[in-house]
């Protein structure tokens, strides 16, 4: 059985000072995407992204930290499972991003298979509910 996701602790990285270092605690993703659209209206508009790191707690014991890129609101709606889903995805060699050439997609899995990262990725996606999955 598959470990279920805890909890989510956001913190503001970059952006307005005032909003940086204050950790948001939630229970799930829908939770953290209202917070990541609510710290995201100080966001400019027009362009740009501010950092907000990211920690997920599994029942299993397993933490894991990444950074979400936050741009305001109107311009995309926040999704930290669709971030965490395609970064997954990417390093455990499962799917090539759109923006990446082929050439660039065979360089990147090989250098991911030889320093054991795709391994280590695919072990995290079948082992947490992240809603990824391996093919046999």
């Amino acid at each position: 059985m598959k470990a279920e996701l805890k909890s989510i602790m956001l913190v503001r990285a970059g952006g307005m000072v005032d909003e940086c270092g204050i950790e948001i605690v939630v229970d799930s993703w829908d939770e953290a995407d209202r917070a990541l659209a609510q710290m995201s209206q100080s966001v400019r508009r027009e362009f740009g992204a501010d950092e907000v790191d990211f920690w997920l707690y599994f029942t299993n014991g397993t933490e894991y930290k990444g950074t979400y890129d936050m741009v305001h609101w109107s311009r995309e709606l926040p999704s930290l499972l669709g971030h965490v889903q395609a970064f997954v995805q990417t390093y455990a060699g499962l799917v090539k991003p759109d923006w990446m050439d082929e050439d660039s997609w065979m360089e990147h899995r090989s250098t991911r298979i030889n320093d054991g990262t795709e391994l280590a990725y695919r072990q995290f996606v079948n082992e947490h509910q992240i809603g990824v999955e391996v093919s046999a």
